[in-house]
């Protein structure tokens, strides 16, 4: 079983790298991989800097969708890893 994004978190990731300075080395690692396994830690990662707001470019209203899109990626993939327990 393998965790795949769908096309809304996808778009997401690519708009919300726009937006960050750190954060974009796991986007694309995450956006270049087809099947997510087990542990992808890049997608906690980018979780955690939006959370955070680490060095954001833009305000979290101007990137309201894409932050709420990455924070229901990132629960969806919690459930999926949890269930591989």
């Amino acid at each position: 079983m393998s965790f795949r994004l769908t096309d809304d978190e996808s778009e997401a990731l690519l708009s919300f790298k726009k937006h960050c300075e750190y954060t974009v080395e796991y986007i694309e690692r995450i956006l270049a991989k087809d099947e997510l396994h087990g542990q992808c830690d890049e997608i906690d990662w980018v979780y955690a800097d939006n959370a955070r707001g680490i060095v954001l470019q833009a305000d979290w209203n101007t990137m309201n969708v894409e932050i709420r899109t990455i924070q229901d990626m990132h629960k969806r993939y919690e459930e999926y890893k949890e269930g591989l327990e």
